[in-house]
């Protein structure tokens, strides 16, 4: 009821069809915000919106996991085997384990794509290893003032020199989203500063521990705020396009940031990858979509988080 009129499904054959959602949910910003929250949010800001603020769970076949490669294995299944590989040893009962599971084919092929695969991940592990051999760091629990709301929870993923994070795939958008917060916070929490490294499959992207502090977290509330009131401006995945491509651009005087920004919009519709995009978005024009906000903060992602990263190729 307290929606009612904030957000329509509007079906009339005869007129062009009208956006599914428009205006903001009629809600105070809260008093207090968890760490679990804002992580969530930045994970992906539009199905936070559809599930916390709408209470709206929508299946779109992958659920919580965005690594749509193309696998013989099922997408899905081959993913979340490459991330129990990277933290195991590979060893023979764990093929045979996955072989009775149906997760992995059978025979002398079966054995050969195991054998690929532990070399494939070898370098990855190894780097994960040295990085994890520093000392791990006790879970902290953070309590902060940030603008009149108060943020508390359980900061984890602490080494004695810093945060370190990881995935066994390609580079995410909601990755680097995601260890921005946590250097921030992580900066603002710590008694002194340190550096907040993320691995992924092809990569390792590292915040100085001399960049980010307390208006960088100001801000990241800030857009959480806003996406708790109306769903964001926030796209995680064609943000990483942009930025990737601006530094081209900027490099080359080629290429343009924005139209790779709407490629990764428009593949990742056409493939029904966004279930939540496709249900707020409904009945809009992909301009209008990744218009005036969402330009600004391609801006703010660009200057404020990207290019404070450093970022190293690994070897493979």
């Amino acid at each position: 009821a307290e929606l009612a009129g904030v957000a329509t499904v509007i079906r009339e054959p005869s007129a062009e069809e009208s956006p599914w959602w428009y205006g903001s949910v009629p809600q105070e910003d809260p008093a207090q915000v968890t760490i679990e929250e804002l992580f969530s949010f930045y994970a992906h800001p539009q199905k936070y919106f559809v599930r916390k603020i709408l209470g709206v769970y929508l299946d779109s076949g992958t659920d919580d996991y965005e690594e749509h490669e193309p696998f013989v294995l099922d997408s899905l299944q081959a993913y979340l085997i490459d991330q129990d590989m990277v933290q195991t040893a590979g060893s023979t009962n764990q093929l045979q384990t996955m072989q009775l599971a149906g997760q992995w084919p059978l025979g002398a092929p079966g054995n050969l794509q195991f054998a690929q695969k532990i070399m494939e991940q070898a370098s990855f592990k190894e780097l994960l290893q040295t990085y994890n051999e520093t000392g791990r760091r006790e879970d902290l629990f953070v309590d902060l003032e940030i603008n009149s709301v108060q943020v508390n929870g359980i900061l984890s993923n602490l080494n004695v020199d810093g945060s370190l994070l990881y995935r066994y795939s390609k580079l995410k958008g909601k990755d680097v989203l995601g260890a921005w917060l946590q250097h921030c916070l992580a900066a603002v929490s710590l008694d002194k500063k340190t550096e907040t490294r993320l691995l992924s499959k092809e990569s390792e992207l590292i915040f100085p521990a001399d960049v980010g502090g307390r208006a960088d977290l100001e801000t990241l509330l800030f857009y959480f705020l806003q996406g708790n009131r109306s769903p964001s401006g926030l796209l995680s995945e064609p943000l990483l396009a942009y930025a990737q491509q601006r530094e081209k651009t900027e490099k080359s005087r080629r290429g343009d940031p924005m139209g790779k920004a709407t490629g990764a919009y428009i593949y990742s519709m056409e493939k029904g990858y966004e279930a939540e995009w496709d249900m707020l978005h409904h009945g809009q024009d992909v301009e209008k979509i990744l218009g005036e906000e969402f330009i600004e903060i391609c801006d703010w992602f660009y200057v404020s988080v990207w290019k404070q990263a450093v970022i190293r190729p690994l070897e493979q």
